[in-house]
């Protein structure tokens, strides 16, 4: 059995990954990627977990602080509001993140077309899913969980897709997704552990004034 946990970034991808790569026996192969398509056009790939956000803005925030400090990333304020400080180092321009008011980070944030990133589209990542996979019926992406059968186009090979709202990963909806899938002595085994959260990053204190201030 192959599991890839695939999609955009900051939707709990890392969250899944880590709870089934814990759980789950070597005979299960657990992996993650990011809309990298040919990941799920390996031969041995059975089933695809594909989290997305119902509330993107969340998302999109969580994307913006993840590498805030490095200007190859487009969204970095470092592109626009703080430019003139892109040449200095790393461990320099955390520190200035730690330090810029808040609203000098909001005011860069609201400068950006969030929906042209790919990676933080989810309607752009089932179109990319489309390309290469044949649906039974089309995923409304409305429901917390929601397990598809899937067709690869180009040699006939199925595949599951469970699509799951970050907002509803729990062990119950987890465990109950998988569960007509792997045996129930790895079902009981599967623990939900919570990776990869903002507010315990480097940038933590920044991250929560941020927040307070878009709250506004």
């Amino acid at each position: 059995m192959h599991i890839v946990v695939w999609g955009m970034f900051k939707v709990g991808s890392t969250t899944i990954y880590n709870s089934l790569k814990d759980s789950c026996p070597d005979s299960i192969q657990v992996k993650k990627s990011h809309t990298e398509i040919n990941t799920l056009l390996d031969q041995d790939v059975d089933i695809a977990i594909v989290p997305f956000r119902k509330n993107t803005l969340k998302q999109w925030m969580s994307a913006y602080f993840m590498d805030i400090e490095k200007p190859e990333y487009p969204y970095s304020p470092f592109n626009r509001k703080l430019a003139c400080f892109s040449h200095l180092s790393s461990g320099l321009r955390k520190e200035i993140i730690k330090m810029v008011d808040p609203r000098i980070l909001v005011e860069d944030f609201n400068l950006i077309n969030w929906r042209q990133f790919e990676w933080l589209n989810m309607d752009l990542t089932l179109n990319l899913l489309k390309t290469q996979f044949s649906f039974t019926q089309a995923p409304s992406l409305s429901a917390a969980v929601e397990i598809i059968p899937g067709t690869r186009r180009r040699d006939g090979k199925p595949l599951q897709f469970i699509f799951i709202q970050t907002e509803e990963i729990s062990e119950p909806n987890l465990r109950g997704a998988l569960a007509q899938f792997l045996p129930a002595d790895v079902i009981n085994q599967i623990h939900v552990v919570n990776s990869n959260i903002g507010t315990e990053n480097w940038y933590g204190d920044q991250y929560r004034e941020f927040l307070n201030c878009m709250a506004e």
